[in-house]
């Protein structure tokens, strides 16, 4: 089956934690370029959308900002995975900005706690099964930040969906400026997406609300972005990524915008043979 890769930045964990795992036994050490790091002994799971156990260690991170169907795959294939009840009606509430209903749903899900789920609840839509490889997770460390990296398995895409054996050029461009909003340009299209939306937080919320309300912004942006993969990637013959030099995030949502383009896009693209480079801009020019 062809494979796909997915990366996520782990922002509490430094390069020098995974020299300190790896003096201790619980990180093996694969390779030198870049740094590369598997767990001595132990399985690899997602607990929460917010803890992963990485063999004897336990990475914490907002593990809600994969794709969609990297999440969906990664939560079916996490036996010990618990959620919020109600998470599917929450996203819903979201999703059309009854902020009432979304703040009274946060504050009942952190009330009855979390749950076993063995299906992911906190998408809206359906997707062509991936299957994780959880042996197959690694952390990395590049310019000095640290990644864990994802691998799935996919199966090839049925017969008759690639358009033909001659499809026509259809070049996309995915433009992603500093503030996180994002615009894709087709041949004949061009999709925005805002860098920002309604504040999920109910007022006074605590750590518990304020992480849920957070994995609700993330599974809103995956939405946004699996409509754009959808429209622009399916039967694109040519991507080019615009991302600013520096990318500093001002919201969780446009890290997720960023982390789609900068990550996701060119495995896709990848995977599916599809020639894709990013050009690094000053910001003001995205």
């Amino acid at each position: 089956m062809p494979t796909l890769t997915h990366r996520l930045r782990l922002h509490p964990v430094q390069p020098a934690d995974l020299a300190e795992a790896v003096a201790r036994g619980d990180l093996v050490q694969l390779c030198d370029a870049p740094l590369t790091y598997a767990p001595a002994r132990g399985q690899v799971t997602l607990l929460t959308d917010v803890e992963l156990q990485f063999g004897p260690m336990l990475l914490p991170d907002w593990y809600a900002m994969l794709h969609e169907r990297a999440y969906m795959a990664v939560i079916v294939g996490s036996p010990g995975y618990q959620q919020y009840p109600g998470m599917g009606d929450l996203l819903a509430a979201a999703l059309r900005c009854d902020l009432v209903a979304v703040h009274a749903g946060i504050r009942a899900a952190v009330a009855a706690g979390r749950q076993p789920e063995r299906v992911a609840s906190l998408v809206d839509d359906t997707h062509r099964a991936m299957t994780w490889c959880p042996d197959r997770t690694t952390v990395m460390v590049e310019d000095g930040d640290v990644f864990i990296q994802f691998l799935f398995s996919e199966p090839s895409a049925p017969p008759g969906t690639d358009g033909g054996d001659e499809p026509l050029a259809r070049p996309v461009t995915i433009c992603v400026p500093e503030a996180g909003a994002v615009t894709c340009a087709g041949a004949s299209m061009v999709m925005p997406l805002p860098g920002n939306l309604p504040d999920l937080t109910p007022a006074g919320a605590s750590p518990a609300e304020i992480i849920v309300a957070q994995c609700l912004e993330f599974a809103v942006a995956r939405a946004d972005v699996g409509i754009v993969s959808a429209m622009t990637l399916l039967d694109a013959t040519s991507v080019v990524v615009l991302l600013p030099s520096q990318f500093v995030p001002v919201s969780g949502r446009a890290e997720l915008l960023y982390t789609w383009a900068s990550e996701w896009v060119l495995a896709r693209c990848a995977a599916q043979g599809i020639p894709c480079r990013v050009v690094r801009v000053q910001a003001a020019r995205a």
